[in-house]
């Protein structure tokens, strides 16, 4: 058996989709999983276990992308972002069975349709996908320890990152605390003015080091954010790729981000996770937490019902999150740690 599964938006979109891809190696373990993926993520999903090939659907045109998809002779589709644009290809490249969402206008381009309802978001995200193969005769347990991702540490990318951050002057003896401050915009964030202040409490009151991760273009406004400030961060937005950052998050201590895809790579690569959820149903941590028992979830401690977007950033809920309190749980990690 071929499948392909689709998820062709962000980091932790498809991160939480190659359950999907385990689940089928686990029930069909002479098949080829494809992953049809947006060209940034591509890399580090390839580096699952679980996939055995890669597709960037953003690198090639429409008909092209259904001619690669045709060559493949693939026998069904697990379609876990249902665009036009997708439903499209995999009907026109002729798979047999395709699996997708029951409630949208192009859904009978989908033979085996699944009737989800995501908005309501009484279960993860991750749950929801594998609710995509039970038209295949898969049950879903709804079980995040049954979870899977295929991604595992590799200690020649760690030698690789031990060897880069020595560079800049971080002492990989001590107590790595990593600020992820940047995220997608997915959900209302924890103000970076607050990642400041706990930074500063962290300096002050261990002996860790603070490494800053992001993209290339947080690189100076972290540069600008951390310009008057006392102690010495390590800046290191832009100098790592995906597969780099998660076997970086392999080897630190604490990670603290808010409701963002390095967030989910943070989670499966084994280090502590402290990060900030609104109450907002389809950003709440049941839907988008991280998977891992080693996680300090905040959540605003407003006590509000029926909570929107726009409600949450009127009240200005996620500062109700005491940055003096989010330090107290990393200094017990440190603590613990030593």
């Amino acid at each position: 058996m071929k499948f392909l599964i689709v998820r062709t938006d962000r980091l932790g979109d498809a991160v939480l989709t190659l359950p999907v891809a385990a689940k089928l190696k686990e029930n069909f373990p002479d098949s080829k999983i494809y992953f049809l993926a947006n060209s940034y993520t591509a890399p580090l999903i390839s580096k699952s276990e679980v996939v055995d090939e890669v597709i960037a659907a953003d690198k090639v045109g429409f008909f092209d992308l259904v001619e690669i998809l045709r060559r493949k002779n693939i026998d069904c589709a697990i379609v876990a972002r249902p665009t036009l644009r997708n439903a499209l290809a995999v009907f026109f490249a002729g798979i047999k069975t395709r699996i997708g969402t029951k409630f949208r206008a192009y859904s009978f381009l989908f033979n085996k349709r699944v009737p989800h309802h995501r908005k309501e978001s009484i279960k993860h995200e991750a749950l929801y996908n594998l609710d995509l193969l039970e038209p295949i005769g898969i049950k879903n347990h709804n079980n995040l320890d049954e979870i899977k991702f295929g991604l595992k540490p590799s200690i020649e990318y760690q030698k690789s990152i031990g060897k880069k951050i020595d560079k800049f002057g971080i002492d990989l003896e001590k107590p790595i605390v990593v600020l992820h401050i940047s995220s997608g915009g997915s959900a209302v964030d924890w103000n970076y003015l607050n990642f400041l202040e706990l930074a500063k409490l962290i300096k002050k009151n261990t002996n860790a080091e603070i490494i800053l991760t992001g993209t290339n273009k947080d690189y100076l406004f972290l540069f600008e954010l951390f310009n008057n400030f006392d102690y010495k961060v390590h800046n290191l937005a832009g100098e790592l790729n995906l597969i780099e950052l998660f076997n970086l998050f392999s080897i630190v201590d604490i990670y603290v981000g808010n409701s963002t895809g390095p967030t989910h790579l943070a989670a499966i690569a084994g280090c502590w996770v402290i990060s900030f959820y609104p109450k907002i149903k389809v950003a709440s941590k049941t839907r988008w937490g991280p998977i891992t028992k080693k996680r300090i979830i905040f959540e605003p401690e407003i006590d509000c019902s029926d909570c929107t977007t726009k409600q949450c950033k009127r009240l200005n809920c996620m500062e109700s999150i005491d940055v003096f309190k989010v330090y107290k749980e990393i200094e017990k990690l440190i603590i613990k740690r030593e």
